[in-house]
């Protein structure tokens, strides 16, 4: 689909058993896909702001980028 790997999981009927095969596919995907991953806050917790009329840049970013509708 698209290019992007697709997997039915039946771990409800089967366990563990029933993800195998989306594990195997999300893991070769993370240790083999390109990575543009760039952290939205700076690790002080993602509410480190006070002030309400200056939230911090996560926050910020998030309504920019329209990430909460």
């Amino acid at each position: 689909m698209n290019g992007y790997p697709v997997s039915l999981t039946e771990v409800w009927a089967k366990d563990g058993e029933g993800g195998i095969d989306l594990t195997e596919k999300v893991l070769h995907v993370i240790e083999n896909a390109e990575n543009h991953f760039a952290p939205l806050y700076d690790g002080n917790g993602i509410d480190s702001g006070e002030n309400p009329q200056n939230p911090p840049k996560c926050s910020r970013t998030i309504l920019k980028e329209r990430w909460d509708v």
